[in-house]
């Protein structure tokens, strides 16, 4: 019988890019003594140095995308924050604007009615964007959450500065998790991630489930109806959404079927997407890297991140079987093993591979590494 997860609050941090446009800007709040040096160890963006915003440098969040400092515009992308955390800081802002009618954009990027046309989906873009953004404390292009809340404290507020010149906000939260409906016998889960599909998740031999990301495709026509660059902006975001939304299928499910979670550990060369579906694909990333790690820690869950190297051409297979980890041929999204001489879906084994180094690893009962 599953035991209830216990509910309980943790202190959470997550970082946002600072435009490139407001770097002056961050420079000058730390010249004039509105931030200064912190030794705090924030884990995520890796800098050259972290700076915490003083008492006197008040906050106000205006927008999706601008906040002010010290009373200095700073756009940041505070969008890509995950579901519970952008709520929380639109819920916790007194002058938040949005624009208008969003919510209706966005149900026609993810499910186009019948008869949608590209034109006329690019003059509503372009509509949207002139009547600019309004008051709204209501968060948009969000689902509302069930298991996790989250409450924005605008005391604590970080910048740091990469190796490369960038510079990253980190906002902090109180995070809770609220215990929903748990499968009656939860099983260690490995995960294979990626675009498409979004994630496939082995919940034991040759168990697997699959996550696929919502098709896009029908805003590539509207890319090529000549959009303004807030139009193009505004595209994006809605396009972001959509991908954060479909990547909350998955903890869903690991909250529900999980006991220990395994994720492959990612690099970011190969992750990038088509065209129209960058941004989208960002948001699949954003989720992959940071928002998953996240969720699973405030849910309670053990969360590590074994090696991916090859599990995608090992023969998961055989090693249950006879225990020896055999090279398979890998052709496209197929591996073909010539000892047990079958075929396999690639991202089901990288699944079920990940699974298995995992529990190897920091499992109940520990083995040596294969």
């Amino acid at each position: 019988m599953a035991l209830p997860f216990q509910e309980f609050t943790m202190n959470d941090h997550q970082w946002i890019q600072i435009s490139n446009t407001s770097a002056t800007t961050i420079c000058e709040l730390i010249r004039t003594g509105h931030a200064q040096p912190s030794q705090r160890k924030l884990s995520g963006i890796q800098g050259s140095g972290t700076w915490q915003l003083t008492a006197q440098a008040d906050v106000t969040i205006l927008s999706d995308e601008h906040l002010l400092i010290a009373g200095q515009l700073v756009k940041a992308q505070l969008s890509h924050l995950s579901t519970h955390t952008y709520r929380s800081l639109i819920l916790g802002s007194t002058l938040f604007t949005q624009y208008p009618d969003i919510d209706e954009l966005y149900r026609q990027v993810r499910q186009p009615p019948e008869g949608w046309n590209a034109a006329s989906f690019a003059q509503q873009l372009e509509q949207t964007v002139r009547a600019g953004r309004q008051p709204d404390l209501q968060p948009r292009l969000v689902v509302t959450p069930t298991t996790y809340t989250a409450r924005w404290k605008p005391g604590q507020i970080y910048l740091r500065k990469t190796k490369k010149g960038l510079w990253f906000l980190a906002l902090c939260f109180d995070v809770r998790h609220i215990p929903g409906r748990r499968h009656p016998a939860p099983v260690p889960i490995g995960l294979d991630l990626g675009l498409q599909p979004m994630t496939v998740a082995c919940t034991g031999p040759g168990k697997f489930r699959t996550f696929k990301t919502s098709s896009l495709k029908h805003l590539r026509a509207v890319t090529r109806c000549g959009l303004t660059s807030q139009a193009r902006d505004l595209l994006a975001k809605l396009a972001y959404a959509s991908g954060r939304e479909d990547a909350q299928q998955i903890i869903a499910y690991l909250n529900w079927r999980g006991s220990r979670v395994y994720a492959e550990k990612l690099e970011l060369y190969g992750m990038n997407g088509g065209y129209i579906q960058t941004s989208r694909d960002l948001g699949i990333q954003d989720h992959h890297f940071a928002h998953l790690p996240q969720f699973m820690r405030a849910a309670g869950h053990l969360f590590k991140r074994p090696p991916a190297y090859y599990t995608s051409q090992h023969c998961a297979y055989c090693y249950v079987n006879d225990g020896v980890s055999r090279y398979g041929d890998r052709q496209g999204d197929q591996l073909r093993c010539h000892h047990c001489k079958q075929t396999y879906n690639c991202h089901e084994v990288a699944s079920w591979n990940i699974r298995i180094i995992g529990e190897e690893e920091y499992g109940p009962n520990p083995k040596p590494r294969r």
